[in-house]
């Protein structure tokens, strides 16, 4: 019996327009009654996972940026995974040799160089929530200065490129730091603090909650889902997802724009485990 479903948000539970669907919300709401706990596990900041839990009702366990921020079902700190001053210095570095764009995140801000370049997946559904639940962008002309005083989270960087070619490059000297390097789309590279990724996320949520691995279900279409999809009791990859994350999953949904997680989970659960599927057209 599965206890504990961590999702990714982007290209998973969100629409390409960035809403949560009916059928998703319908799903999760039935899954909820049944005592199985909700988390989104995302590379988004906490603050935006925060504002499409609110349109859940709450009651949502948040694991964000790729498990450096992991908070309970009323949003206070489980855990914080902040990147070191000395490695962020460094990752600076390398970002300005090779002239790539990059920015990082703290719980609720994101803070760039300069106006945030591609930043339409944050932006895009932000009007959707209260003043109080959108995202933040902070610039400053300094990024390093302002990483030296030593006293913003460091949560997760994201780094920008349309050079494939150049990206691996800035891959490449990021993997001999301490750090976790990761990615979400094919322009990016993420970072967070060494060791910090989805799966470690999710093993410290279910630690928290009192459930074992066997008992979690872990959706996800990217990289940096990946650590989660091999540690969770039961994976499941998006119809949209990269070939490597469908190989490795135990189930493949359609895509997020046809309502995947929620007929991968009333398939899993509300068929296979209580009997009690959804609409006739998700059959």
């Amino acid at each position: 019996m599965y206890k504990l479903v961590a999702m990714d948000m982007d290209g998973t539970l969100l629409n390409s327009d960035k809403f949560i669907s009916e059928k998703n919300m319908y799903v999760l709401d039935r899954i909820r009654n049944l005592g199985i706990k909700i988390a989104f596990c995302t590379g988004r900041l906490f603050l935006s996972a925060r504002a499409y839990a609110k349109l859940l009702g709450g009651n949502v366990f948040i694991i964000s940026c790729n498990g450096a921020y992991i908070t309970d079902e009323k949003f206070n700190e489980i855990a914080i995974h902040r990147i070191p001053v000395d490695e962020a210095l460094k990752l600076v570095d390398v970002c300005r040799k090779f002239d790539v764009y990059y920015y990082f995140f703290d719980k609720t801000k994101i803070y760039s160089e300069k106006k945030v370049y591609r930043q339409s997946v944050y932006l895009k559904g932000n009007e959707l929530f209260p003043e109080e639940d959108r995202t933040e962008f902070v610039i400053c002309s300094d990024l390093k200065a302002l990483i030296k005083r030593g006293n913003i989270d460091m949560l997760k960087f994201v780094i920008i490129d349309d050079n494939n070619d150049k990206l691996m490059k800035v891959r490449d000297e990021l993997c001999r730091l301490n750090l976790e390097v990761s990615s979400s789309l094919s322009i990016n590279i993420e970072v967070t603090a060494q060791d910090v990724n989805k799966g470690r996320g999710l093993k410290e949520l279910a630690d928290f909650i009192g459930v074992d691995m066997a008992e979690t279900i872990a959706v996800g279409d990217s990289e940096n889902d990946i650590p989660m999809l091999k540690i969770a009791g039961f994976s499941i990859a998006m119809g949209n997802a990269r070939d490597d994350v469908k190989a490795m999953a135990d189930y493949i949904t359609v895509s997020e724009d046809a309502d995947g997680v929620a007929k991968a989970l009333n398939k899993i659960i509300l068929e296979d485990q209580h009997g009690e599927g959804f609409y006739q057209e998700m059959q």
